[in-house]
């Protein structure tokens, strides 16, 4: 094993931000709902409260997202490389060809 080097960071990090900023999108309408509900507490004319809800909503909401995010997939997906070279004797040449591909871990 050669470390954190061998594994596809970029997509893994990118799916566990996206799944979190999705449900965190659901805050927007959590605040306007409260002030529905509650007009009295949550209005556009005190929007303090409203952003609390909002962010609140965004944090919770994005964290339960991004766990979701990390069932399906606990660990970048590792990379593997795979070099075969050829060698002709006439004429002579060197042929080589590499190949990247990245697996899912079963974690």
């Amino acid at each position: 094993m050669n470390g954190f080097g061998t594994l596809e960071w970029e997509n893994w990090l990118y799916g566990l931000f996206y799944a979190m900023i999705g449900g965190g999108a659901s805050a927007v309408s959590a605040a306007f709902s409260t002030a529905l509900v509650a007009p009295e507490q949550f209005n556009l004319s005190h929007p303090g409260k409203m952003l609390a809800v909002m962010a609140t909503t965004f944090v919770i909401s994005g964290f339960i997202s991004g766990m979701g995010f990390l069932r399906t997939s606990p660990l970048p997906a590792i990379k593997t490389t795979t070099t075969t070279t050829t060698l002709e004797v006439h004429p002579p040449s060197v042929v080589k060809t590499v190949e990247q591909k990245v697996e899912k871990s079963d974690g």
